[in-house]
């Protein structure tokens, strides 16, 4: 599935930290990766920090990610293994069995609920291959007044564990949950609507929950200003770089193209 190791888990931090750095190298993922962000109150720290927020997927703003189809047609064996492999006991466990005999329809509301915790158990932090979207600069940076972090995934692996390209697709992942949850990674948490293409999106889930994780400074190695940013903004995060540690980062702005519906980027040179 897309190259990625998805039984990461299974490893040590060094293993999996090794298993990034050859996803890159193989170009499975790209070295170098993007945050759209806009100008808040949570700006200042981002660089104070150096931290970024993994979001529960309940958050996202497309109440049709991380759905999935379930085929279902459990056996009463199969959904009493399943429940008690989620902790709960087992006869309990085995009256869900037989209310399903007797309405399908109450396990697959249980179902549902489990689902949505284990999705919410997992911090998701969402990046984009491309720096120069007009449509992301549109909604991700408060109509291109915001600017775009970019990340130098070599510089520090162990962040970027564990990386998950998305699938564009036209019809939710298909699989049976209660005997295949593998593929609620694997499927689930990858496919997103043909209608979100053009966001080239790569995902980074923190099976530890949500919540901020630190990165490494040098990892960050440039900002894009957008073409609307104004220039308090832009100053004010130009002396973050200077106050924090980010000396090497690389600035750069977007212009719109003189003859396309294209935004061109060039290096931004401060006096």
């Amino acid at each position: 599935m897309n190259g990625i190791n998805y039984k990461m888990g299974l490893l040590t931090d060094e293993q999996r930290a090794e298993v990034v750095i050859g996803n890159v190298k193989h170009k499975t993922i790209p070295q170098i990766v993007y945050k759209y962000r806009e100008f808040d109150n949570f700006t200042e720290a981002i660089f104070r920090d150096n931290e970024l927020f993994f979001s529960k997927p309940s958050n996202f703003n497309d109440p049709f990610d991380c759905r999935i189809t379930d085929k279902g047609n459990y056996s009463s064996q199969e959904i009493i293994d399943y429940f008690v492999g989620c902790g709960m006991p087992r006869h309990d466990a085995v009256t869900v069995a037989l209310q399903n005999a007797a309405d399908p329809n109450k396990t697959v509301s249980a179902l549902e609920k489990i689902r949505t915790e284990v999705m919410d158990s997992n911090g998701i932090l969402c990046l984009s291959e491309c720096p120069d979207s007009i449509l992301m600069w549109s909604y991700y940076s408060r109509s291109h007044s915001g600017f775009v972090l970019g990340f130098d995934v070599l510089e520090d692996p162990p962040f970027f564990i564990m990386p998950l390209p998305i699938r564009y697709v036209r019809d939710y992942p298909a699989f049976r949950y209660m005997v295949e949850k593998e593929k609620f990674i694997t499927h689930g948490m990858i496919s997103k609507s043909e209608f979100w293409d053009h966001e080239r999106e790569i995902r980074i889930c923190k099976r530890e929950g949500p919540g901020p994780y630190k990165f490494s400074k040098k990892c960050l190695t440039e900002i894009v200003f957008g073409c609307k940013t104004n220039d308090a903004d832009r100053d004010k995060l130009i002396k973050y770089l200077k106050d924090y540690g980010y000396n090497h980062v690389k600035l750069k702005r977007t212009v719109p193209a003189r003859t396309s519906y294209t935004l061109e980027i060039q290096d931004l040179t401060v006096f």
